[in-house]
């Protein structure tokens, strides 16, 4: 009888210390999540693009530039201050490559995270495909916890635009005033549903989006 008693009372001492250990480990889990920044879902919905996308642009002068979107996301460790918890930061990187010469700077990349998105801000750069050297960057400055963009003289909002026959909604127009000597991209199109819809050179040469 005794015998028995005692591995009852083994089992239930197993029994709680897998209960306890389960505790402890969702525990973990739950904290590790806290303590992860996401990039908030209509920061998200600001860039349409989507792993291995293929994309085409047709400039003025009917060539053509075929891309693939890479979507890179990163985990940085970050600390308000001297002594606090560490917490993780969630950063996410979109890509444009151009598939002929993706050993070189993209088409144009994105990035955006929860420190960006405090500032309801999107990072944006854009390389001119002649050489891909450099090229122009922007801001992009959402509307307080929302997709929408901010409209003024850096971001123009046009309710409809059309490009090559095609009309798109909600475009939002950038442009770059920076002069420079040398023939560089001074304007870009875009919208959050399709993304870059055409980017505009000094010289008024242009790529546009071949399908929407």
């Amino acid at each position: 009888m005794l015998f028995n008693e005692i591995i009852a009372l083994k089992t239930y001492q197993i029994r709680y210390l897998s209960l306890l250990l389960i505790l402890l480990i969702t525990s973990c889990s739950k904290d590790e999540e806290n303590l992860t920044e996401f990039v908030p879902q209509y920061i998200k919905e600001t860039i349409p693009y989507s792993q291995n996308q293929k994309l085409q642009f047709i400039g003025s002068n009917n060539d053509t530039i075929n891309c693939t979107v890479n979507i890179d996301i990163e985990y940085f460790e970050t600390s308000s201050c001297s002594g606090c918890e560490l917490t993780k930061s969630e950063v996410i990187y979109y890509y444009v490559v151009d598939d002929k010469h993706n050993n070189l700077a993209p088409l144009a990349h994105f990035e955006t995270s929860k420190r960006l998105s405090d500032a309801n801000t999107i990072l944006m750069g854009i390389n001119s495909p002649d050489d891909y050297s450099g090229g122009p960057g922007w801001s992009f400055l959402l509307k307080d916890m929302s997709s929408d963009f901010q409209c003024n003289t850096e971001q123009i909002c046009h309710s409809k635009l059309t490009f090559n026959g095609i009309e798109y909604q909600n475009v939002v127009e950038f442009p770059w005033d920076v002069q420079l000597s040398y023939n560089n991209i001074n304007k870009m199109y875009y919208s959050k549903s399709k993304g870059i819809i055409q980017f505009i050179y000094k010289d008024s040469s242009f790529y546009t989006l071949a399908t929407p």
